[in-house]
Order: structure tokens, then sequence, then C-alpha cells
């Protein structure tokens, strides 16, 4: 970018950053919707060369808001590169062709009263290798170094009346090596929804939810005597109560990890959640619930809807 180019641009200079990074500007365009695009631009970055960087909510961008879905993707990237061309400060970019630094997917789960019976559940739950942070029906979140799962109550963040009775689901991968493996896609154009909707489906199938009906204790006991014979059946139901009770690392303190998991394993195959609802009544399972047109595009259906990205792309 040229010096004419970088007027009204936050200049740092290169003892704020590091040895590796010199002559960092930031710029943010604040748009009327209440979103806005925060601009980096680097005059010589880790690889030698000058780096451009965008970072914005594309349903945000394109709605004001991030409840409504976004269906095309196409259509999408298209509408963000006419609103980011008609804003002040930005180099004409095709974001499109921009390199995906971190990703955020989403989905809503139209789950209506039940939402406080699903965050419960989920706040006594655990994802292997992630580490575990609840927020007693509010959220819950799964996290590590390189992937973040949340599920929140959303209309607790967006007060629009369509945002009521709505679960979200959100996962955050924030290493663009990651990104690339998962999604098999290094730029924007190359994201696609079967992809995405395989990476929301891992979390749901971990957490014994994905098309999974999440019963009380007496059905899912019940079931598992059904299942497993009355012995074995109780077994597995007093670990399941187990596991929701006390710390895994307890647990396995007492039996190997590998032998715990195993019979977990065993006790799920039958078709119950690793957990147990306290509503009282059994929950209906969740999924990603969307009929894929072609690999840009799709349809919602029943009024459970696929959120949008939030992206973050690199343009030379």
């Amino acid at each position: 970018m040229s010096p004419q180019e970088l007027k009204g641009w936050r200049h740092k200079s290169t003892d704020q950053i590091n040895a590796y990074v010199s002559n960092l500007y930031l710029y943010s365009v604040p748009i009327p919707n209440k979103s806005k695009v925060i601009c980096t631009y680097i005059g010589q970055s880790y690889s030698g060369q000058p780096l451009l960087t965008l970072e914005f909510s594309l349903p945000k961008l394109l709605y004001g808001n991030n409840v409504q879905e976004i269906a095309d993707l196409d259509a999408a990237i298209f509408s963000a590169n006419e609103i980011i061309a008609g804003l002040p400060g930005i180099p004409s970019v095709d974001i499109s062709k921009g390199e995906i630094l971190r990703l955020d997917i989403a989905y809503n789960h139209q789950v209506d009263d039940n939402l406080l019976s699903y965050l419960d559940y989920l706040s006594r739950q655990t994802i292997s290798r992630r580490k575990t942070r609840s927020y007693l029906f509010e959220s819950t979140y799964f996290a590590n170094k390189t992937v973040s799962t949340v599920f929140y109550d959303k209309h607790k963040e967006e007060k629009l009346p369509t945002a009521k009775g709505i679960l979200r689901q959100e996962v955050k991968y924030t290493n663009k090596k990651v990104i690339r493996t998962l999604f098999d896609a290094k730029y924007l154009g190359e994201l696609c929804f079967p992809a995405i909707k395989t990476e929301l489906e891992k979390d749901l199938k971990v957490l014994g939810l994905n098309k999974t009906v999440l019963g009380d204790g007496r059905q899912a006991w019940k079931h598992l005597v059904m299942e497993h014979e009355f012995y074995a059946g109780s077994m597995y139901y007093g670990l399941l109560k187990a596991k929701e009770r006390y710390p895994i690392d307890e647990i396995e303190a007492i039996g190997h990890h590998r032998s715990i998991n195993r019979l977990i394993k065993n006790a799920v195959s039958s078709g119950i959640a690793p957990g147990f609802s306290t509503s009282g009544k059994d929950l209906p399972p969740l999924s990603i619930d969307w009929d894929i047109v072609n690999s840009k595009k799709i349809v919602i259906k029943s009024g459970r809807s696929p959120e949008g990205l939030f992206l973050e792309t690199i343009n030379d």
C-alpha cells in the first residue's frame, strides 16, 4: 500500500511489535449497521513481504446481526466485496482470494423451552484434550490452543425476537494450518458447506447429542438394562452418573482411562447420550439440519438456521 492509501491509518513503531515485523498500520471502519471491518497492514511481515489482513463477521457485515443465516457463500462473498469496496480508506480487494487466518462457524439450534435443560447438560460434559469452562445456564466452553467450541443462549447476546429459544453452537479455529486441513480450504473462496457441516457435527457426536435423544436418568437406566441386561446395564448407568458428578481424572485414578473410555463408548453405543437430562423429560436430538444444494449453497429447514462466518483473511 502506498503512503497515500495509508492516510488515516494508525502506525505502530517496530519496537512496539518485534524484530521480525515492521511498519504496522491499524485501521477500523465502523459501519452504520453496528458492524465493523478491522484492517491491519504490515510493510514487512515474517515472510519479508507486505501483508494486509481484514477481520470481520460476514453475517454482521451483510445483515447487521449474526442471527440471520447465510445460505449462499458465493452470493455472500459477492455482496461483502461490494460493501467493502464502498468503505473509505480500504484498498480494493477480492475477499474470495484472501487466505483464511481465523474462522468461526456456527449453527442455531431452535430448542425453545428446552434451552436451559440443554445448557445444564452441556455444563456437565467434557471433550477430550479440551478444557471445559461453564457459566451456569448461560454458556459452556470446550477449548484448547487451536479450537474452541461454545454453546450459549443466543437471545442473551442478541435481543432480537428471532434469537429467542436458540441454543447457539459456535466453533472457532485460530490456526490456519488446522483450518486448511479440516476444511480443505486455504482461501475463502474455497470454503464449502459440506466441510462446515462435518465439523459442526463432530462436537455434537462427542457430546452425545447428534441425532440422539437426551433422556432423563430413569429412562436411560431402563434403556441400558434392556440393551445390556441388568448387571452390565446398571454398571454402565453408574459410570455415566459418576462421570457427570466427579472430575474425570478422579475416575481414571481408580480405573485406567482407556478402560473407562471403552466402557463409556459401550454404554453410548446403544443410542443414548453420555449423560442425563435433569428436566424430568427426554430432550429431542440436535442435528445440523439443512439440505445441501451444492457445495456453496444450502436450504434452511424447519426453523433451524446455519449461521454465518467470522472471517479473518489475508490479501496481499
